[in-house]
C-alpha cells in the first residue's frame, strides 16, 4: 500500500488541507520520507501526472524521446527514433513501465519483451517474464544479463540510464502524463517496433471508446449536475485519518471528469494533497470512491472501512449509500494503457447507477469537457 503512496512526492511548499480554503504544513518529514523511499515506487509513473523523479542531469533526454546512448566498445545503438522509418527493430525490450508493456503487447510486439517491472499485471502472458525491480530499485545485474536493445522507462532513473549509456542500449522515455498521452505513446512505440498499422488500430479503438463514453456522460448529465467526488488513493484500510487525494490537472482529476464527476479538490493549488476529515466534511462529497488496487477487499474489510466513515461524521455520500471501495478487482485502475476506457466506464457506473439504462444517440457527437477534448485530440 505504501509503495503506491510513495509515488506522490510533495512539491516544495505543499500543504495539508484542513478545510476548504485553509491549509497548513503537511505530514511530518519522516512520514513523507517513508513514502518516498519505499521499495517499488515505479507506480509513480503509473499514477502521477508529474511523478517523483530522481535528480535529472543535464544529459537526460526529453520525455517521449529516445535518449542518446554512449555505446561501449563494440556496441552501437540499434533503435530508430520515433517517426524514423529506418533503423533495425528492437528484439529484446525491457519495460520499467506497466502501461508500456501493455501497449507493446497491444500492438503485437509482446514477444520482444524480455523483462518487466514488478508491477506489470497484464497481459497474463507476461507473468512469467523476468522481473527487473522498479524505477527506484532496479535490478541492474539482471537488466545487464537480459541483454536488452531497448529499455522503456516511465519517469527517470539515473542508475538505469547510466547503465544503458555504458552498454550502448537505447532508452525510450514513456511520455504518459495525461490520458491524451496514451495514444501518443501507442503511436511512438508502434513506430519504434515497426508496428505502425497495429498501433493505428489500437489508437482508433481507444478514441472510439472515449467518444462513446463522452456521449453517454453527456446524456446522463443532461438531467442532473455532476456529483461532487472524493477519490482517495491507496490509503491504509486499518485507519482513516488524513487521506491522500488528487488535485487539479492531474491524471486522477481527468478520470473523475471523464466519468462525469466533479473533483471535490479540483480547485486546490496542490497536485496531490493530503486532506483532513474536517475538510472532507466541509466539502460534502456526494460520492466517495476509495481506490486500493493492491488490496483484496473482503466483505469484512469493506464493512470495517464503512464503519470508519460512519465515525467521521455525516456526508451526502454516507447518507445515500454512495461510498465505494475498489480493490484488486480493478487492478489496472492506475495504469494508463489502451484498456483505460474500461476504468473510466467502471468509475462512471459508480457515479451514475443508471449508466446502462440511459438512452444514448451513438450517432450524435457530445460536447467535450476540458479533459475530454484533450483526450479526443490524441
Amino acid at each position: 500500500m505504501r509503495r503506491i503512496r510513495a509515488a506522490f512526492k510533495p512539491a516544495a511548499g505543499s500543504r495539508r488541507i484542513i478545510a476548504h480554503g485553509h491549509s497548513r504544513n503537511p505530514m511530518s518529514p519522516a512520514r513523507w520520507i517513508g513514502w518516498i523511499v519505499v521499495v517499488g515506487a515505479i507506480v509513480a509513473g503509473v499514477l502521477v501526472i508529474r511523478p517523483c523523479r530522481p535528480h535529472e542531469g543535464p544529459t537526460s533526454p526529453p520525455s517521449g524521446a529516445l535518449g542518446d546512448a554512449v555505446p561501449s566498445v563494440g556496441r552501437t545503438p540499434t533503435v530508430a527514433e520515433p517517426g524514423d522509418a529506418g533503423g533495425p527493430i528492437p528484439t529484446r525490450i525491457i519495460t520499467i513501465a506497466p502501461n508500456s508493456a501493455e501497449i507493446l503487447c497491444a500492438v503485437g510486439a509482446g514477444d520482444a519483451i524480455v523483462g518487466v517491472d514488478r508491477f506489470c499485471v497484464f497481459p497474463p502472458e507476461l507473468a512469467s517474464r523476468p522481473r527487473v525491480g522498479g524505477l527506484f530499485d532496479p535490478d541492474l545485474e539482471r537488466i545487464t544479463t537480459l541483454r536488452p536493445d531497448l529499455v522503456v522507462l516511465r519517469g527517470r532513473s539515473d542508475d538505469v540510464e547510466h547503465l544503458c549509456r555504458r552498454l550502448g542500449v537505447r532508452v525510450y522515455h514513456d511520455p504518459t502524463e495525461r490520458l491524451a498521452d496514451i495514444p501518443r505513446c501507442t503511436r511512438e512505440l508502434g513506430r519504434i517496433t515497426g508496428r505502425e498499422e497495429a498501433a493505428a488500430e489500437v489508437e482508433q479503438r481507444f478514441h472510439e471508446r472515449i467518444a462513446s463514453i463522452r456521449r453517454r456522460v453527456a446524456a446522463v448529465l443532461s438531467s442532473r449536475p455532476r456529483p461532487r467526488v472524493l477519490m482517495t488513493l491507496a490509503r491504509d484500510p486499518a485507519e482513516l485519518e488524513d487521506v491522500f487525494t488528487a488535485g487539479p490537472g492531474t491524471y486522477v482529476d481527468e478520470l473523475i471528469d471523464l466519468a462525469g464527476g466533479r473533483n471535490l479538490y479540483g480547485d486546490t493549488d496542490m497536485a496531490y494533497p493530503t486532506v483532513s476529515m474536517e475538510s472532507v466534511l466541509t466539502g460534502r462529497p456526494d460520492v466517495i470512491i476509495e481506490l486500493m488496487p493492491e488490496v483484496h477487499l473482503t466483505d469484512a474489510l469493506r464493512q470495517q472501512m464503512l464503519e470508519q466513515w460512519r465515525r467521521v461524521g455525516p456526508t451526502p455520500a454516507l447518507a445515500n449509500g454512495r461510498i465505494y471501495f475498489v480493490g484488486d478487482e480493478l487492478n489496472n485502475a492506475l495504469i494508463p494503457s489502451p484498456r483505460y476506457p474500461d476504468v473510466i466506464e467502471a468509475i462512471a457506473k459508480l457515479l451514475h447507477p443508471d449508466w446502462d439504462s440511459v438512452d444514448v444517440n451513438e450517432d450524435e457527437a457530445a460536447e467535450p469537457g476540458p479533459s475530454e477534448s484533450s483526450v479526443a485530440g490524441g
